[in-house]
């Protein structure tokens, strides 16, 4: 299934994505979303796999930001419906919890898959984007 592809538009998936910042986290991600705003990115945030999922089936991103560790589905399977219904669409995910085994495992299908740990600058994720779609 190829979906239409948006430039420049951006689907985050935190299950904390419209919380507002919390003091000790390692990531809030207003302000990513923010700093991605502010760089031209049209940025779609969801705070469910379900609702990114439904939101790339409408128009696919330029790329997903998404975090691993989350309730129901992780980010390792979201990425992997995310190849089933377009491989083309990058991946970029962002966690201070990595499985290196398995970010290796699902990189090696053919899609574009990267990780940003946390915690990360707004600087270093819009670079890590830019280079996300540069591959791409």
């Amino acid at each position: 299934m190829r979906i239409r592809r948006g430039d420049g538009e951006v689907i985050v998936c935190d299950y904390n994505a419209t919380a507002n910042f919390v003091p000790g986290r390692h990531l809030s991600i207003l302000r990513d979303v923010t700093s991605l705003t502010r760089a031209g990115y049209d940025v779609d945030a969801h705070e469910s796999p379900s609702g990114a999922l439904e939101a790339i089936t409408r128009k696919a991103p330029s790329l997903v930001l998404s975090d691993i560790v989350m309730p129901d589905l992780d980010g390792f399977e979201l990425a992997e419906r995310i190849r089933g219904l377009d491989a083309d669409i990058p991946v970029l995910f962002m966690s201070g919890y990595v499985d290196a085994d398995r970010l290796a495992e699902i990189s090696s299908g053919g899609q574009t898959i990267d990780m940003v740990a946390k915690p990360f600058t707004s600087v270093e994720l819009l670079k890590r984007v830019a280079a996300a779609l540069r591959r791409d």
